[in-house]
């Protein structure tokens, strides 16, 4: 069963709905601070705020869209857009994974370089970590950043439900 774990062009509309609406929400703030000033309102330029800050956003999520990890028949692999594999280790020589300890996720295996992999959204955090769970049990090495402690709770959770089986 092969599982593949990256952004796609969903999160990408998504940090462009999410810009619009701060840019428009900026723009406008800017617009109505100018008016109540009485200050003449130049609709060029609350134009490009409202578009640079609409495009910066996605701008930052779409190299994400470069890299992905697939996880399968036990081996970890590192991908350049979706085809050309940069980096693989086995499930079972992992010693430690991080989560959102940077950004992203990072692999480290017993025998060779550790896998980097940045940018990905928490919730495909989540779900790489659960799938590695379900792989390997036994594993317990991961160690979470300060912004993945609802990955952490559900990780727990996870662990406790197969404990309890």
């Amino acid at each position: 069963m092969s599982k593949e774990f990256g952004n796609t062009w969903k999160e990408v509309r998504g940090a462009l709905i999410a810009g619009l609406i701060i840019g428009l929400v900026i723009a406008a703030a800017v617009g109505g601070m100018n008016y109540h000033q009485g200050r003449p309102l130049d609709l060029k330029m609350l134009m490009v705020l409202f578009l640079s800050i609409a495009l910066v956003i996605p701008l930052f999520v779409l190299p994400t869209l470069l890299f992905s990890i697939r996880i399968e028949d036990g081996i970890i692999s590192h991908w350049l857009c979706r085809r050309r594999k940069l980096a693989e280790g086995r499930v079972e020589d992992l010693t430690k994974v991080e989560i959102a300890v940077g950004s992203g996720a990072k692999f480290y295996f017993a025998s060779q370089k550790p896998i980097s992999f940045m940018g990905a959204d928490l919730m495909i955090l989540q779900a790489m970590c659960l799938h590695i769970m379900e792989l390997r049990p036994d594993f317990d090495h991961f160690v979470f950043g300060p912004r993945a402690a609802m990955i952490l709770k559900t990780v727990k959770l996870f662990q406790a439900k197969q404990q309890g089986s």
